[in-house]
């Protein structure tokens, strides 16, 4: 049995973190009042199998979609779409 090169651990490793990363964002969005199940969330843009959402140029899969649970008198619904990235380096922001 041939043993995986460093390279594909690395990888994986890397799409675990990144997932965890998913799941530790969701559970703060829950936590801040935010329903972050996909079926029960109910807005035009989402499709039908819930899994994308419809933007303005293209068609989308977000990782977290949350929706703002207590209505606010005279506002629209707060929607919360999030990407997460898992990178191994640091990242600067250049100005």
């Amino acid at each position: 049995m041939k043993r995986k090169t460093k390279r594909v651990q690395t990888r994986q490793r890397n799409l675990l973190k990144g997932r965890l990363f998913e799941l530790v964002i969701t559970q703060l969005l829950q936590k801040a009042g935010f329903e972050v199940d996909r079926d029960k969330i109910d807005i035009p843009q989402l499709t039908k199998t819930k899994k994308k959402l419809h933007g303005r140029g293209s068609t989308f899969a977000p990782d977290v979609v949350g929706i703002y649970r207590f209505p606010i008198p005279f506002v629209y619904p707060i929607l919360l779409i999030g990407e997460c990235k898992y990178y191994s380096k640091n990242i600067i922001l250049k100005r």
